[in-house]
């Protein structure tokens, strides 16, 4: 049989053998620090509602921002790492993280705030 290419399988990849344990680990943080921020924004919106006077639809709008944002920003972090590089990905999240430090402080409405929560 000429021309023909039988198919080989190629040998396995070699992991670490604690690939899993970290792998698991970082699942298990990640977790953690989602819960972490979800129970501050809910510990947060009764100050939040105090200083702006929401009303249940805004509050219940503000604390879903925060996990909505969570979820567009995951997607939207893979398609920009995949587009320039894990290096300069984290190079413009850092950047962002940067100019946003003050801009929060010049928020003026309930609106203002989702709108900066949603994109942490």
């Amino acid at each position: 049989m000429r021309g023909t290419i039988q198919n080989q399988a190629s040998p396995p990849a070699k992991q670490s053998p604690y690939f899993i344990q970290i792998t698991a680990g970082t699942a298990a943080i990640a977790g953690l620090l989602f819960g972490f921020d979800t129970g501050v924004i809910s510990g947060a919106i009764l100050f939040i509602n105090r200083e702006f006077g929401l009303t249940p639809f805004t509050e219940e709008f503000l604390v879903s921002a925060a996990l909505i944002g969570a979820v567009c920003s995951s997607i939207l972090s893979g398609r920009l790492t995949d587009l320039i590089g894990r290096k300069r990905a984290i190079l413009v999240a850092t950047l962002e993280k940067l100019c946003k430090l003050k801009l929060p402080d010049q928020t003026g409405a309930a609106v203002d705030l989702t709108l900066w929560k949603a994109e942490k």
